[in-house]
């Protein structure tokens, strides 16, 4: 069950990201002009992602809302475009190549 949650949350925040970066790229192609806002990282983190708690929902979107209503709270383009917002890449099982002993 583990393996599956992390697989979907990790099918989810793929997708998400792909969608808000074709959404970039249609504004940029169409002159028109992309802002975006989100909850600010720090803001604390349900701690079983895949169950809803209204209280922590409702908390997100207090967090969000005050981020959206802060004017430095909005980007002109998506995260990760900048080298310096590119994450490494997902952790997990590291495949070796051993050399076959010599004969």
């Amino acid at each position: 069950m583990p393996i599956a949650k992390e697989s979907i949350g990790a099918l989810l925040t793929s997708r998400f990201e792909g969608d808000l970066l074709r959404v970039y790229q249609l504004a940029r192609s169409a002159g028109a002009r992309f802002t975006l806002t989100a909850i600010p990282d720090d803001s604390p983190e349900a701690p079983d992602t895949m169950t809803f708690d209204p209280s922590v929902m409702q908390e997100l979107f207090d967090r969000g809302y005050r981020a959206g209503a802060d004017s430095t709270g909005w980007r002109s383009s998506p995260p990760g475009l900048t080298p310096q917002e590119q994450r490494p890449p997902r952790g997990g099982t590291k495949f070796t190549v051993e050399e076959a002993a010599a004969k």
